[in-house]
C-alpha cells in the first residue's frame, strides 16, 4: 500500500487529464489514446481491439492457472449540457478543494486511475498468478452493450476472465446488480393533410391520446407489484413523444411515443414487448411496438446495429466474489460496505445478466452525481479504491 500512498497525487492529475479529454459516445478515439499510454507507462500489455475498446494486461505467475480478473470502465460519457449550469467549464479538470471536478468525473472516469495504480503496485511487487485486466469499452451510454458485447465475445472469447469488478459509481460500496433497461417505440399512424381542413385527413395524435392513458395504466398496474428484495420494483415511464411531419399546418400522419422500462431478472426483451402489447390489445388501441434500435459505427470505424436493450442481473451475496470483495475492502476502510444496487442499468447487465460471468461493482465515483452538472471526484476515494482494488487482485488472484 506504500507503493500507492506515495503516488497518491498521480492519482487526482490523471483523473484530471482524462477529464481534460472530451470522450462523448461514438468520439472516444483520443482519450483511448491517451489512456493506451498510461497503460504502457504502468508497465501494461496493450491492446486496442476492432471495436476501440482499450486493454491493458498484467500476466499472471501461474502462466494461465490463476484466476482472470478484468476491471472494467467506459470510454465515453453523455453529453455536459448547458454551458451555465456548470460552475466551471465542464471538461477544465478542475481539483479543487479535494475533489477532481468536470463530465464524466463520476461517470466513470474517476474509476480508472485507481484500477490501474492498483495493477501497477501488484506488478511493481512481484505479480499474482492470474491475469489482471484492465478493460474500458466503448459507447456504454448509448445502452447497446456494444464495447462489451466485443470484448467478451470477440476480444476476450478465448481466454474470458473469471470475474469482474466494474468502475461504475457505488461511493466505495459494493454493487451485486441492477434492474434491466429497455427503450420502447409505440408508433401510431394516421393520413396527412391541410390543417385549414383536418377532415380530409386521419389524425396521428388523436390516436395516441388513448394510448398515452393506457400506459399511464400499465406504469400505475407494474409499480404496484412487490418489489425485489435488491434491486426494487419494475418501473414504466412514457418519457417523449414525436409526431410527423412536424408542420403546424399539416395533421400528422405518424406520431412516436417513447417508453422507458427498468424491468427485473426473469424479463427478457420480447416478453416485455409483449406485456406492452397485451395491455394496448386490452384497451382496443392498434399501435405497433418495437425496441428502439439504429445503425452506429464506433469511432475506430466498426459498423453494427444496435438495439437499446440491458438485462438485469443479482449475483448472490453469498459468492466468492462478493465475499473476497467484502474483505478486501473492510482490511482497507476499517469497516465494512454496504452492499447496493445500482439504480442506473451497467454493462454488467450482458457480462452478467447474458453471459453468467461473476460482476459486482467497486468505485470511487458517487452514483447521485452521473449526469449532473458540476460532477466531482473526492481525491481521498480515488486513493481508498486504488487501495481495495489492489486487495481484492491479491484476494482473487493470489497463490491457489
Amino acid at each position: 500500500m506504500e507503493y500507492i500512498e506515495s503516488r497518491s497525487d498521480l492519482l487526482a492529475s490523471t483523473t484530471s487529464d482524462f477529464i481534460k479529454t472530451p470522450s462523448p459516445s461514438g468520439s472516444e478515439g483520443d482519450v483511448a489514446k491517451l489512456l493506451s499510454e498510461y497503460l504502457a507507462k504502468a508497465g501494461l500489455e496493450v491492446q486496442i481491439d476492432i471495436a476501440g475498446n482499450v486493454l491493458g494486461t498484467l500476466r499472471g505467475k501461474a502462466k494461465g492457472a490463476g484466476k482472470r480478473l478484468a476491471f472494467n470502465v467506459h470510454l465515453d460519457h453523455v453529453p455536459p449540457g448547458q454551458r451555465e449550469s456548470w460552475a466551471h467549464d465542464p471538461y477544465s479538470g478542475l481539483i479543487d478543494e479535494g475533489k477532481v471536478y468536470g463530465r464524466g468525473a463520476s461517470d466513470t472516469k474517476g474509476a480508472w486511475a485507481p484500477m490501474v495504480l492498483a495493477i501497477d503496485a501488484i506488478r511493481n511487487s512481484g505479480g499474482v498468478d492470474g491475469d489482471v485486466l484492465f478493460t474500458a469499452v466503448v459507447m456504454e451510454e448509448l445502452t447497446y452493450c456494444i464495447g462489451m458485447k466485443v470484448l467478451l465475445d470477440t476480444t476476450l472469447k478465448s481466454a474470458p476472465p473469471d470475474y469482474i469488478v466494474s468502475g461504475e459509481a457505488t461511493a466505495l460500496n459494493i454493487a451485486v446488480g441492477h434492474r434491466g433497461r429497455t427503450e420502447l417505440e409505440l408508433l401510431t399512424r394516421g393520413r396527412s393533410c391541410h390543417a385549414s381542413a383536418p377532415w380530409r385527413g386521419e389524425n396521428a395524435i388523436y390516436k395516441l391520446a388513448p394510448l398515452i392513458s393506457s400506459i399511464e395504466k400499465l406504469s400505475r398496474h407494474i409499480f404496484a407489484q412487490e418489489s425485489h428484495p435488491l434491486l426494487g420494483k419494475t418501473t414504466l415511464a412514457l418519457t417523449d413523444v414525436v409526431c410527423s411531419p412536424g408542420a403546424h399546418n399539416v395533421v400528422p400522419d405518424l406520431c412516436k411515443a417513447y417508453l422507458d422500462y427498468r424491468f427485473l431478472p426473469g424479463e427478457d426483451l420480447n416478453s416485455i414487448m409483449d406485456r406492452v402489447r397485451h395491455r394496448l390489445n386490452f384497451d382496443g388501441i392498434d399501435a405497433q411496438v418495437k425496441a428502439c434500435e439504429s445503425d452506429e459505427a464506433t469511432y475506430a470505424g466498426m459498423a453494427f446495429h444496435g438495439q437499446k436493450f440491458m438485462p438485469a442481473y443479482a449475483i448472490s451475496p453469498d459468492h466468492p466474489l462478493v465475499s473476497a470483495s467484502m474483505e478486501a475492502a473492510t482490511s482497507v476502510m476499517g469497516g465494512p460496505p454496504k452492499l447496493q444496487r445500482w439504480d442506473f442499468a451497467t454493462d454488467g447487465g450482458y457480462s452478467m445478466g447474458i453471459l453468467g460471468i461473476p460482476t459486482i461493482g467497486f468505485s470511487p465515483c458517487e452514483e447521485q452525481l452521473a449526469h449532473t452538472p458540476n460532477e466531482y471526484v473526492q481525491i481521498d476515494y480515488l486513493v481508498k479504491a486504488a487501495k481495495v482494488y489492489a486487495e481484492m487482485i491479491l484476494r482473487l488472484c493470489g497463490s491457489q
